[in-house]
């Protein structure tokens, strides 16, 4: 705020707020704010750009750091990317057979019919009982069968007469065949029951075997099932795993296509890492920066044109001789002739704020006192000044020229052109009392910041001893130039004629003033006040005109001189002087 305040102020031309945290950071732009006085059209630009040349300087060597550091690391991730593309391929190609093999072995597993119907044994014991039973049924069978062909065979051995011993001995071995057959299924017959018992002991045991298994084989297929399951989920997730591989895959490639591709980059291309901005002190229009000055210039050049005219116009009037007669101080006169081009100034100053105010939008009225107050000194110095050109001039023409010449010095050693700043120091030591500078600057201020008097009293306190300095070279120059105008009739006569005039009279002294001729004469009369003329020139008594006639012998003039009245004697010296002027002049040519 502070910084801030000394910018608005005029101590100085910017303003460098830096974060506060201002460093080279992760992630983070460090930020620099310029506050600077816009009003200043000329100057802040330059001031930027001045202050911008060392920050980019700095931004450029570190943004080259910066850049050469990301560069470096741009190739590494390409290496890195380049590397994880072919680990992406192997994994994709993995990926792919562990899939395949899932889906061999689910349709593998399908095709498995676990569903296996196992056989009651209790029904297996049942039948081996009952073909136990059958078993004795036909062993008996069996006998009496062969029991019966034996007998068939006896049979025919005793009725076949006939028959070879072949056929005998055939029938006998047949016989006895049958015999052992019969002997084999008493055996048998014998061991069946013992045989059925093992059956169906195994029988138990089988059962007992088959249950167990029965029940694994259950448990099998539930865990069939549920590998079934966690297979078809797994190759739903191998499957999405595969296209959000396949796209990483992509990416990469895209990425190191990226790569690949010229990056169009170096240390100089990359944006800087310090930002600025522009804070300007006020937001308003360019119009309101340059109206202030443009309106002191405009008072400047009026007063000094219009004062130094005035003056000159008085100067060289009919009048001028009555008016330097007067029973008037000199004080009075300055006064009367400042007023008059003050009234003038400040109607046509009234007039441009009124137009101000209803066609220009801005802020001139804000602080209307502080800014009345300053167009006030204004009207005052640059009259003056204009007053002082007047009194020094000899001619209208010259007056105006020296107006014109003192108000464009004024305006090129001023912020209006050029920047002070750029100016020598010697020149800028100068333009510190220009004032023009000082009372535009004030009245910038006033608009622009709401300027309070009180803390500009500094300068305000130069331009009022300004005003006073300038009242003062006034009635010194006012002075002056009355004494040269009694004395310029002097000039026409020749040097001998005029020191001849001095020898022959006797001096006639006026309250301590010797008076040798009648330009004497003149001048003691213009500087004396009322009291002291009456207090030289009675009723009784007339000292001066007693003396034009006897020691000037100037009869027809002492008789004019006989007057109580000033003003009428000092008309009256004036006109002799002038026809006395015109007849010498008349002689020399």
């Amino acid at each position: 705020a502070d910084c801030t305040e000394r910018v608005r102020t005029g101590e100085i031309h910017s303003c460098v707020l830096f974060d506060p945290d201002f460093r080279v950071k992760q992630n983070g732009t460090n930020h620099v704010t310029f506050v600077v006085d816009n009003s200043r059209v000329n100057l802040v630009y330059q001031v930027i750009d001045a202050l911008g040349k060392e920050f980019n300087l700095q931004s450029s060597a570190i943004t080259r750091a910066l850049t050469d550091d990301l560069l470096e690391r741009l190739l590494l991730v390409q290496r890195e990317v380049v590397a994880q593309i072919a680990l992406a391929d192997s994994v994709d190609a993995d990926h792919a057979a562990v899939l395949s093999r899932l889906h061999e072995s689910e349709d593998a597993l399908k095709r498995v019919d676990l569903d296996i119907g196992f056989a009651d044994l209790r029904e297996v014991r049942s039948r081996v009982q009952t073909l136990s039973a059958l078993v004795i049924e036909m062993d008996q069978a069996a006998e009496d069968a062969i029991q019966d062909t034996i007998d068939v065979i006896d049979d025919v051995k005793e009725r076949c007469t006939a028959c070879s011993n072949a056929t005998i001995a055939y029938l006998e071995s047949e016989q006895e065949v049958l015999e052992n057959a019969t002997e084999q299924l008493d055996a048998l017959a014998a061991g069946a029951p013992t045989a059925v018992a093992e059956v169906g002991k195994i029988v138990d045991d089988a059962a007992q075997a088959m249950l167990k298994a029965k029940n694994r084989f259950d448990e099998v297929a539930r865990a069939s099932t549920d590998i079934q399951d966690a297979l078809a989920m797994s190759g739903e997730r191998l499957t999405l795993a595969s296209l959000k591989l396949s796209q990483l895959r992509g990416t990469l490639r895209n990425i190191n296509d990226a790569l690949q591709k010229p990056l169009g980059l170096h240390s100089g291309s990359v944006s800087a890492p310090i930002t600025t901005t522009i804070e300007p002190l006020s937001e308003e229009s360019q119009l309101t920066f340059t109206y202030p000055a443009i309106l002191m210039l405009v008072i400047m050049f009026l007063g000094l044109m219009l004062s130094s005219s005035l003056i000159v116009k008085d100067k060289t009037s009919t009048a001028a001789f009555r008016n330097f007669t007067t029973a008037t101080r000199d004080e009075y006169h300055v006064f009367l002739s400042f007023v008059t081009t003050f009234l003038v100034l400040f109607v046509q100053c009234l007039i441009v704020l009124v137009i101000t105010w209803f066609f220009v939008d801005t802020s001139f009225f804000d602080n209307f006192g502080a800014t009345l107050l300053i167009l006030l000194l204004g009207i005052t110095l640059f009259s003056f000044l204009g007053m002082i050109i007047g009194y020094l001039a000899g001619t209208q023409e010259a007056s105006m020229l020296a107006a014109l010449s003192v108000g464009t010095v004024l305006l090129f050693v001023s912020n209006l052109v050029l920047p002070i700043e750029q100016f020598a120091p010697i020149v800028q030591l100068i333009a510190g009392f220009n004032p023009y500078v000082l009372l535009s600057e004030l009245l910038k201020q006033s608009v622009l910041f709401g300027l309070n008097p009180l803390e500009a009293m500094d300068q305000l306190g130069v331009v009022a001893g300004a005003i006073v300095l300038l009242f003062v070279l006034i009635l010194v120059v006012q002075r002056s130039f009355k004494s040269r105008f009694f004395q310029r009739q002097a000039k026409d006569l020749t040097a001998d004629e005029f020191t001849a005039t001095k020898r022959r009279v006797k001096p006639l002294s006026l309250l301590g003033r010797d008076v040798h001729d009648l330009f004497d004469l003149l001048e003691a009369l213009d500087a004396m006040t009322r009291a002291q003329f009456e207090s030289v020139v009675t009723t009784a008594k007339n000292p001066i005109a007693s003396w034009v006639r006897t020691e000037l012998q100037m009869r027809s003039l002492a008789r004019k001189l006989r007057t109580r009245s000033k003003e009428r004697m000092i008309l009256a010296l004036d006109k002799y002087l002038k026809r006395q002027t015109k007849k010498l002049a008349k002689q020399k040519r």
